[in-house]
């Protein structure tokens, strides 16, 4: 038993002596603070009078899905000391008020609950500051002035090195005391209302994003300047861009004192640029119609095959359309900015304006809502509009077989009219021959005539507007011998049977003919040609009685454009007669309405050159809404 007990006491002697040296390794590191977590990284961007800088690979989260061990609170250190203290751990800090242009040391470091600080991360930036906008230059704009307004422009842009333009404001006041002032997201701004011959200053707040090192700061920057302008004189002269226009407009004296009481204006649908508006210092309306304006139409020539030939001139008349079927033939107009500046200000109160005639339906269509802008209705387009003789000439510059002879002054002499009383102007009357010689070519075989053509043809620009007037409509009154009667369809009868037709031919040039008043191209093959059968002139006796003169009245043809009209707009063709850039559809244009006599259906081998001369008379052509 006594051995037992002593057994006992010395195995728990043993055991004491060894457990009492257990923690004698760490005993040295009793005390020691564990700091908590730090960032992984640092990056920094700079700002206006602020610095934005990261703090996590990961990127920006929000700090509930952070978790930096111990750490509960960011600090942000700069200037020797903690600047800002933040009650969570984030991803990244937004550190502003540095109003001073000089390089900052940031420290930034996690705090935990027991106010041990981690390892921090360090950076040093310099912010943009107010000293950085105050050296700041910009670009002299390009001034456009009239005694009443200014126009200021950058015509290269604002864009640097140094900074990035984003848009700028405007104040001035005008010469009633109003304090006026706009903005733009552009490179162009519009002052109205000005004092002629006054010094005017004009406060220009640019919006820009400097660049600092090629990297673009956080922030957006506004800088003012003042812009000083001295006005010229009411008396100054200026240059008209559309003089023809404006002396149609009664205009004869050019500085903005002698238009000063000129309120309206009419423009014709081929207008080039709005640039004179700026010169008028109380216009309040616009008709953009031409309607009204005398011999306004340009007159225009072309030469071939040893001719000339000249059309034009003359007033605008309702079938008549500014060519521009698609994006690419969009009206080409100048200084619409001067139209929008004016409309924008409130100096315009009315706008006549032919819906889809100049390309400015986008721009007009709040001026539509708000009733500045009025669209013509259907009703002021007349049902048939006159064909103008000053469009008329003969297809000789293409071909000697397209020869006609017309009389000099277009209409036929009254004396001369078959029947005057049975048409509505017999004193418009168009006398047309398909084979009359010249003197230089009154050779044996030649070919005068045989395809004798003669054509309507419409100034640069514009087209025939077959949407509206659908049909061509003419009296005729043909003189011939017994070489037109016959049967056209089947073949048979007079050599010159064929005579009795009118063959419409819409092209949008003439021929293969150098036109350089045409703006998209030439090229032959650009034409569309409705059947010629429903063209012919005859009465019901004709295929069934041999007359020896084939009409004894007049005869009323009309010609029916609907096919005219689809291909015009639909017709996809070959590229080859495309010019560069336009699309392959919806591009034609019916500038010329070419009329062939006898559609090239003879075949008779010899030239043209009937025992009985063939004269043709027209009246009342017109093209119409309805048949």
């Amino acid at each position: 038993m006594k051995r037992l007990i002593y057994l006992f006491i010395t195995v728990f002697a043993f055991y004491w002596v060894s457990c009492s040296k257990m923690y004698d390794n760490i005993e040295e590191y009793a005390g020691e603070i564990v700091y908590p977590a730090s960032f992984d990284t640092i990056f920094g961007r700079i700002g206006y009078e602020r610095v934005e800088i990261d703090l996590m690979k990961v990127g920006r989260l929000p700090s509930r899905k952070l978790s930096l061990g111990k750490a509960t609170r960011t600090i942000v250190e700069y200037d020797g000391k903690p600047q800002l203290t933040i009650d969570s751990v984030c991803s990244w800090v937004n550190i502003t008020g540095l109003s001073e242009s000089k390089l900052y040391r940031f420290k930034i470091y996690t705090e935990d609950s027991y106010g041990n600080y981690s390892v921090p991360k360090e950076i040093a930036l310099i912010p943009y500051t107010r000293h950085d906008v105050e050296v700041v230059s910009f670009a002299s704009p390009k001034l456009n002035l009239s005694p009443s307004s200014l126009v200021a422009e950058w015509p290269n842009g604002l864009n640097t090195s140094i900074y990035k333009y984003t848009g700028l404001s405007y104040s001035y006041t005008d010469k009633n005391g109003d304090k006026k002032s706009g903005s733009t997201g552009g490179e162009r701004f519009y002052c109205g209302n000005l004092e002629a011959g006054q010094d005017v200053s004009v406060d220009v707040t640019y919006r820009i994003i400097p660049i600092v090192d090629e990297v673009r700061i956080l922030d957006t920057v506004e800088v003012t300047r003042a812009m000083e302008v001295e006005m010229p004189s009411a008396s100054t002269p200026f240059s008209p861009s559309e003089r023809v226009i404006l002396v149609a407009n009664g205009i004869t004296t050019f500085t903005s004192e002698a238009v000063a009481s000129v309120k309206k204006l009419t423009l014709p649908l081929h207008l080039s640029t709005f640039a004179d508006l700026f010169y008028f210092p109380n216009l309040e309306e616009l008709d953009l119609t031409g309607q009204g304006l005398k011999d306004i139409l340009p007159m225009q020539s072309l030469s071939g095959n040893g001719a000339s030939i000249s059309f034009g001139g003359g007033d605008w008349l309702p079938f008549m359309r500014r060519i521009e079927y698609t994006e690419v033939l969009k009206a080409d107009i100048k200084s619409i900015e001067t139209l929008t500046d004016l409309l924008e200000s409130g100096a315009i109160k009315k706008i006549t304006y032919i819906k889809s005639s100049m390309s400015l339906d986008t721009i007009f269509k709040p001026y539509v809502a708000n009733g500045v802008v009025q669209h013509v209705p259907e009703a002021w387009f007349p049902e048939s509009s006159l064909l103008d003789p000053r469009f008329l000439h003969g297809g000789e510059v293409v071909t000697n077989s397209f020869f006609v002879n017309l009389d000099l002054n277009r209409y036929a002499p009254v004396s001369e009219v078959p029947s005057p009383e049975a048409v509505n102007n017999p004193d418009k009357v168009y006398k047309i021959i398909p084979r009359v010689l010249r003197n230089d070519q009154n050779q044996p075989n030649n070919d005068f005539g045989r395809n004798a053509t003669f054509s309507f043809t419409l100034p640069r620009g514009y087209m025939y507007d077959f949407d509206r007037y659908r049909y061509v409509k003419v009296k005729v009154y043909i003189k011939g011998g017994a070489e037109l009667n016959g049967d056209i369809i089947n073949g048979s009868g007079g050599a010159y049977r064929n005579y009795r037709v009118l063959w419409p031919r819409v092209r949008y040039t003439f021929w293969g003919s150098d036109d350089p008043n045409n703006p998209y191209g030439n090229g032959d093959g650009w034409e569309w040609k409705p059947g010629w059968q429903s063209n012919e002139i005859r009465d019901k006796a004709m295929y069934t009685v041999p007359y020896s003169n084939v009409n004894t009245s007049w005869y009323e043809v009309t010609m029916d454009m609907q096919q005219v009209k689809d291909r015009l707009m639909n017709q996809d063709h070959d590229a080859s007669r495309v010019p560069a850039g336009f699309p392959r559809k919806g591009h034609y244009h019916s500038r010329n309405l070419c009329i062939n006599l006898g559609a090239e259906l003879g075949s008779n081998p010899n030239p043209h050159n009937p025992a009985t001369p063939i004269v043709y008379y027209f009246a009342d052509f017109r093209l119409s809404k309805t048949p």
